[in-house]
């Protein structure tokens, strides 16, 4: 994961955010998506399984690769969070 600066809270949320646009990604496969928006595959990879924060202009631009609106990836990611983690404190 990232450093201690951010909540645990806020990092599962990243972390749910890239698993919700990997499966919005699906068989197109993260490569041809890491070209598509001019980043190198690793680095992508590292952004789908929570290594690495996501930079929102990157999900914009990653979910406007594979169709899918952000708010949707977002909002799905926050359903799970809450599931996961119960609503904030």
């Amino acid at each position: 994961m990232f450093t201690s600066e951010y909540s645990a809270r806020a990092v599962l949320f990243g972390v749910l955010v890239g698993q919700e646009l990997r499966d919005a990604i699906g068989p197109r496969g993260g490569a041809s998506v890491a070209r598509a928006v001019g980043i190198e595959r690793a680095t992508f990879s590292r952004f789908l399984t929570g290594k690495k924060p996501m930079p929102l202009y990157l999900l914009v631009d990653a979910c406007e690769v594979v169709r899918v609106n952000p708010r949707d990836v977002i909002d799905r990611a926050y359903a799970r969070l809450l599931e996961e983690d119960g609503p904030p404190e």
